[in-house]
């Protein structure tokens, strides 16, 4: 399905493609398998020459793909003009409605105006765009949906290249503002294909988006992965252990995270007490994440719990998964990883989203 979803006959087929990947965050590991994942499958493809990737953390990202692939900043990052703290206010409130006009007016020669450097070289390489990730058309975390990722859609719509979005979660849209719901609704309907991964994202895109003719159904890019490394997955050796994934993103105050950190001490003393080892897999690489695991673990005061290496690549964490006898996972992409593998799940699903993923697997 992934190669079928790569319109070549849109783009000029006398030469190999340069195939641009969009927006993968670079600290996030839910991110980079999908990468891992989508760049492998687009240099097997004798049609594609060269790979683009942007993303929030160049100097991160490379030290995860391969070393023919292109890794550029996001356009969000490249026109930095005012001081670093003011900045993310004045994309949000300046730059944002002013991306979207130009995309409504179909303002292509205005491309240059939101992005530059890199960034706007790449749009102008790449005869094909693919906007990937999971969860981005959503004011789940952001208001209006305004994030770096919509933002860089934005700039994708102006390039005038073709582009699709690929395995898509949408939703809830709790949209206020008519202009940004016409932005969205335009970045859609234009698409080569919308590829919508869970049942959820389905019914928001039917309420929010009606009569959207180029919608279909896919699978997380992530699923694929067990067909490519299957000999690495499958001769793990399983150990008496229990592999815990925590998400804390929705967490903002105090006395949430306190809460929060108390449920996962509970689940750790229950494993513990029942003769298991502890292994934790932090899904994001920087922000509180971390801090709170090593925080929980010090209350725990014993040596069978321990963290996984964050700074290894997909194919090597997904590896030291399976061996677990039992995956406990918050975090979306850590059940994605878990159901891939076929280890025994506990899902704690914070969105429906995941939900679905796990109703695939029954």
């Amino acid at each position: 399905m992934f190669n079928e979803s790569i319109k070549v006959s849109e783009c000029d087929n006398r030469k190999k493609l340069t195939v641009m990947l969009l927006a993968v965050w670079g600290t996030n590991k839910g991110d980079r398998a999908i990468a891992t994942f989508i760049v492998e499958k687009l240099h097997s493809n004798p049609h594609i020459g060269k790979i683009i990737v942007s993303t929030n953390e160049p100097e991160v990202l490379k030290k995860y793909l391969p070393e023919y692939v292109s890794i550029v900043p996001m356009g969000w990052n490249s026109k930095r003009g005012i001081v670093n703290k003011f900045y993310s206010r004045y994309v949000r409130h300046v730059l944002f409605p002013k991306l979207v006009d130009a995309v409504l007016n179909k303002n292509q020669e205005k491309l240059s105006c939101f992005t530059s450097g890199e960034n706007y070289q790449a749009f102008q390489e790449a005869d094909y765009i693919i906007c990937t990730g999971g969860h981005h058309i959503t004011t789940l975390l952001s208001k209006e949906g305004i994030s770096s990722v919509t933002y860089e859609m934005g700039l994708m719509s102006l390039s005038a290249k073709p582009y699709v979005l690929w395995t898509q979660t949408f939703g809830p849209l709790e949209l206020h503002n008519s202009k940004n719901r016409q932005y969205y609704d335009f970045i859609l309907r234009n698409a080569s294909g919308v590829y919508i991964r869970d049942d959820y994202s389905e019914k928001i895109v039917d309420e929010s988006f009606p009569d959207l003719s180029n919608k279909y159904r896919s699978n997380d890019s992530v699923f694929g992965l067990y067909s490519l490394y299957e000999d690495i997955f499958i001769n793990a050796k399983k150990e008496e252990k229990v592999g815990i994934a925590i998400y804390c993103s929705e967490l903002k105050t105090e006395d949430e995270i306190a809460a929060y950190k108390k449920r996962i001490q509970d689940i750790c003393t229950y494993v513990l007490k029942n003769g298991l080892k502890i292994e934790f897999f932090p899904m994001e690489t920087r922000g509180i994440e971390k801090p709170l695991i090593e925080d929980i673990i010090a209350s725990l005061d014993t040596e069978k719990v321990k963290i996984f290496d964050t700074n290894v690549g997909t194919i090597i964490q997904m590896a030291e998964m399976s061996t677990c006898s039992l995956f406990i996972g918050h975090k979306t992409h850590s059940i994605i990883m878990a159901l891939t593998l076929g280890i025994p799940l506990v899902g704690l699903c914070y969105h429906e989203k995941a939900r679905d993923f796990m109703k695939m697997f029954d």
